[in-house]
């Protein structure tokens, strides 16, 4: 499966035991290939230590928080990054979380304090929907929250909650309701720690900016769709061992159409796929090609063309990304060579 899919992960400290990020150096930097020159959007890091992508309408952050959370220099970047994306949504990742009460416990270990006091503020301010975290082995998710840089006993429901129903379950199909943000809004993020997929370790689970508290394997599934009108909701569900949710939120945008720029409409033909030797792209409305770029299942940017009839028998077979821009958008696209 991983020989055909793009795997982007965030540094954790079983990983950094054995790495070194300032160099970049290490088994985790040999085994992975990261995108620190904006190879697929966001902003360059220049380092694989942390970086960011655009994937469709949504803006993923990776932080480094294992030998990095007080890195001035990641700081600097992760505010350049966060406020020159125009992405629907915005997702943050980093191993430590600034909130859980599981096997770790962010009252009192560092880089967990870190996290929260540094970026935090950043991240929220420029309006991050959904942080996604490990490090402690179990699930737990948090109200939908803005503002809450304290210890766990300092999380005040009526100051920290969002909106009118920050402080209930974000579900959707319950009178709770999903949460709600507009576009426009920067307040308002639900924080995750997803450590239970291989192994679970306890702990009080008891953090009071938690709504959901969960010694249980699973792991996370997120979605993101249209609402049937003018809106979009992202729903995330955690799914235990046994394949049943045991818990589930949404987080909907009201006055945000959700648009595609999926190459199997009929703006686009791409043909033939496979391919093992020319590959022609047509745009079938008054549209032109500016640039057409492939990347690997590394991140790499391997070909730029403007061309619209591109030899593609120099590379390698496998699976391929096609960015094309147009005078109007973008397009993204996977490609089969064989």
């Amino acid at each position: 499966m991983l020989k055909k899919s793009v795997a982007w992960s965030t540094l954790g400290n079983h990983d950094g035991y054995s790495a070194n990020s300032s160099t970049q150096s290490g088994p985790y930097y040999d085994m992975f290939t990261f995108p620190k020159a904006a190879e697929v959007g966001g902003t360059a890091s220049g380092t694989e230590a942390y970086y960011s992508f655009d994937y469709a309408n949504i803006h993923f952050i990776v932080l480094e928080s294992y030998t990095m959370s007080t890195d001035t220099n990641q700081i600097a970047w992760c505010t350049a990054d966060i406020q020159n994306t125009n992405q629907d949504w915005i997702v943050a990742l980093f191993h430590h979380p600034a909130y859980t009460k599981g096997s770790h416990d962010s009252d009192t270990e560092s880089q967990l304090i870190n996290m929260r006091n540094n970026f935090l503020p950043i991240l929220e301010a420029n309006g991050v929907d959904l942080v996604l975290n490990g490090h402690s082995h179990s699930y737990e998710r948090s109200y939908f929250m803005n503002g809450h840089y304290g210890n766990s006993g300092t999380f005040d429901m009526n100051t920290h909650a969002v909106g009118l129903n920050g402080h209930l379950s974000g579900k959707s199909n319950t009178a709770d309701g999903a949460y709600e943000k507009l576009p426009s809004d920067t307040a308002g993020a639900v924080y995750i720690t997803a450590g239970s997929s291989g192994k679970i370790s306890g702990g009080s689970l008891n953090h009071n900016a938690m709504y959901a508290s969960i010694n249980e394997l699973g792991s996370c599934v997120m979605e993101v769709e249209s609402d049937g009108g003018d809106g979009q909701n992202l729903t995330i569900k955690f799914l235990n061992d046994s394949g049943n949710i045991s818990d589930y939120f949404t987080i909907h945008k009201s006055g945000l159409t959700l648009s595609t720029t999926d190459l199997d409409n009929n703006d686009v033909k791409i043909y033939p796929v496979p391919s093992n030797s020319l590959l022609n792209i047509e745009l079938t409305n008054n549209e032109s090609i500016e640039t057409i770029q492939f990347y690997n299942q590394l991140g790499q940017m391997v070909k730029e063309t403007k061309s619209n009839r591109i030899n593609v028998g120099n590379l390698a077979a496998g699976i391929y990304i096609l960015n094309i821009t147009t005078n109007n958008r973008q397009f993204f696209k996977n490609i089969i060579i064989k």
